[in-house]
């Protein structure tokens, strides 16, 4: 097989095999059909000029070689074969699939579309899949690259959540309520849960004329709803970690990302008026910590048993027969709270 081709303002025209075909200079994969071309890599030049087949390569996660996205009859199927699970996948999702996997630096973002495909198929409320593709529509929404989105939140100027005035949305921040305590139903538009949206549901929160809009990182196996009102702009969770603070002047009008897909790498760029916590998108261990009442003002309290450390939750329980208040700095005592971490996570 051989192609030729001439290269022309508008793009390129190619012949193969007596089939005329052109390349217009806008599409997503132009700079790279030209490199092939010019390296006589004839197959990738075909794959790289169908969508189909751009997405059935790029499709599969590197780090999960087992996860994929393919397109089979004009239909796209998300597959894990590690639990030999295949979902045919539609709406808004598809588009959103069609449109991303094709551009330049997808092969990170197959990763990350993966991983939130996962968390989605992880969630334990089978209904709340087809409600996320529906807020995945909401928005940009962007993915991170472990499978979590990023949204926003509307609190008081002291950082305090705008309803009970309790719980601190700081940037670095794990905010986590009881399962329990969240309201699964979509039906109830405004219910309980800890409450996060895309941009155009932002005017509808009334935090005062002093108020922040932070960003905060959603896995989608925490969350539980998303109502249908304000065109599914909301939902409900039952935590998150607040990644930073949107600082931009029109924080209620504009959106503050401009790509899809973000990562440590290209957030500043992807989120210019984003100030991101300095630990980045993952939170760190004292903030995890935090959250589980493990740490407490830089203190841990600590028991012995057999001889270890062992963490425990600071929620006034008092049926242990000593317990030392020790500071987490200590070495010996990070590793007990890692640990403790590590089952609370395991029990969730």
């Amino acid at each position: 097989m051989s192609i030729f081709y001439t290269r022309h303002d508008g793009g390129l025209t190619l012949m193969k095999d007596g089939k005329q075909s052109t390349v217009s200079s806008d599409h997503q994969n132009f700079v790279k059909i030209l490199t092939a071309l010019k390296a006589k890599q004839w197959d990738e030049v075909e794959a790289l000029m169908s969508l189909e087949k751009m997405i059935n390569k790029t499709g599969t996660s590197r780090k999960h070689p087992g996860r994929k996205v393919y397109v089979q009859n004009g239909k796209v199927y998300f597959t894990d074969t590690r639990n030999r699970k295949e979902v045919e996948l539609h709406g808004t999702l598809v588009d959103r699939i069609l449109t991303d996997l094709g551009k330049p630096g997808c092969e990170k973002y197959a990763d990350a579309l993966m991983a939130l495909l996962e968390n989605i198929r992880l969630n334990k409320l089978k209904d709340v899949a087809n409600e996320l593709y529906e807020w995945l529509a909401s928005g940009k929404a962007p993915i991170t690259n472990d499978g979590c989105i990023l949204a926003y939140k509307k609190v008081c100027g002291d950082y305090l959540d705008q309803h009970s005035r309790t719980m601190d949305n700081s940037p670095g921040k794990v905010v986590r309520i009881p399962q329990a305590d969240v309201d699964p139903d979509r039906r109830n538009e405004c219910s309980r849960g800890l409450h996060f949206a895309s941009l155009g549901y932002l005017n509808s929160y009334s935090a005062g004329s002093h108020y922040r809009v932070m960003i905060v990182k959603v896995n989608p196996r925490h969350i539980f709803a998303i109502p249908r009102d304000y065109n599914c702009q909301k939902g409900r969770a039952s935590e998150y970690y607040v990644v930073g603070e949107y600082k931009g002047k029109n924080n209620q009008t504009e959106e503050a990302f401009n790509n899809a897909f973000i990562d440590e790498d290209n957030k500043v760029q992807s989120a210019p008026n984003v100030e991101f916590v300095k630990t980045g998108l993952r939170p760190s261990l004292e903030a995890i910590a935090e959250s589980y009442s493990l740490v407490v003002a830089g203190k841990v309290w600590i028991e012995v048993v057999n001889g270890k450390y062992v963490a425990l939750p600071q929620d006034g329980n008092d049926s242990h027969d000593e317990v030392y208040e020790m500071s987490f700095k200590t070495k010996s005592v990070r590793e007990a709270v890692k640990q403790a971490v590590a089952k609370m996570e395991k029990k969730r």
